[in-house]
């Protein structure tokens, strides 16, 4: 199928649907396009986190269940390669243990941003998600990682003259910014 742009990038009506159901790299069909991956990532994360909002609907609850999620996170990062095969697809794809710490620590800035001082276990939360960046990328990736967890944490503390609203500094480019640099120069 080719609507549009460059001839060499055609793909079947088959793979365009399945493209557009976000779900596509579940479904062993190719990207449409290559920064497309992270889409997979972000319909995956915005799926969990309708199932355990919905499902433990309280913070306490959730905070337990991100804790056990950046374990597994950590673990699989350092036993990557290690992994059984038959738990690759729930670790490495439904769990994507190397970006869902980025969303967890976004989605915890914005709780220091709403609420004020984090309590203890989230203020360690936050440390654990930042240092993952320093296990699951080699450098410079790592230190892209940190830089903007250091920007994000600036702009919602006020020092970046950003708001919410701003293009520059939304509270969704963050994660999705961090994962798409981190896995597009590791491609490069």
């Amino acid at each position: 199928m080719h609507l549009f742009g460059p001839e060499s990038r055609a793909v079947s009506l088959e793979t365009a649907l399945l493209n557009a159901t976000l779900l596509h790299e579940y479904l062993g069909a190719e990207h449409v396009d290559g920064a497309y991956w992270s889409l997979v990532i972000e319909v995956t994360f915005y799926s969990w986190m309708a199932l355990l909002f919905y499902s433990l609907r309280d913070w306490s609850r959730l905070r337990i269940a991100f804790w056990l999620w950046m374990l597994v996170s950590y673990a699989g990062v350092i036993w990557w390669k290690h992994i059984p095969e038959s738990m690759e697809f729930l670790v490495k794809d439904l769990m994507f243990v190397k970006y869902a710490p980025l969303f967890i620590g976004g989605m915890l800035i914005f709780r220091i941003y709403q609420y004020g001082r984090p309590a203890a276990a989230d203020a360690a939360l936050l440390a654990l998600a930042v240092c993952h960046g320093l296990f699951a990328y080699k450098l410079p990736y790592s230190l892209f990682v940190l830089g903007c967890f250091g920007t994000f944490a600036l702009a919602v503390s006020g020092h970046l003259n950003c708001s919410p609203t701003n293009p520059c500094c939304g509270w969704a480019v963050f994660p999705t910014a961090c994962t798409w640099y981190t896995k597009t120069l590791a491609m490069a």
